[in-house]
């Protein structure tokens, strides 16, 4: 058993694919053997399409995010939250530059390369 702590500002994040977005898996394979969850931030104006291979709680702590799925667009501000099903296709874009936690279940990473994401 064990607590960890994490802060954002002592977490470097990672350049992720094309778009200015930045990721950094904080809790991982090494910590949990079913979630993973880490810090991000998309700069202003930047979209990046993607399936989910897994399920996701995306909660901003700084800034706003829409997603759009379906046709819709829903936004979520500093202190709100997405929660987001596996095998849903959508379209994040941010408002404005954002940073958020993310936490998903099962590991993202190895679900997206499982499925030809990664």
């Amino acid at each position: 058993m064990a607590v960890h702590r994490f802060q954002p500002g002592n977490v470097q994040l990672e350049k992720f694919g094309d778009a200015e977005v930045y990721l950094k898996d904080v809790v991982d394979a090494s910590l949990s053997d079913s979630l993973d969850a880490g810090w991000g931030q998309y700069k202003k104006g930047a979209v990046v399409e993607w399936t989910l291979d897994y399920d996701e709680v995306f909660f901003v702590t700084e800034g706003a995010m829409t997603i759009r799925t379906a046709g819709k667009a829903q936004t979520a501000k500093a202190g709100e939250f997405f929660f987001i099903t596996r095998g849903t296709p959508v379209v994040y874009q941010a408002d404005e530059d954002v940073r958020f936690l993310y936490v998903t279940y099962p590991h993202w990473q190895e679900a997206a390369r499982k499925a030809g994401r990664l």
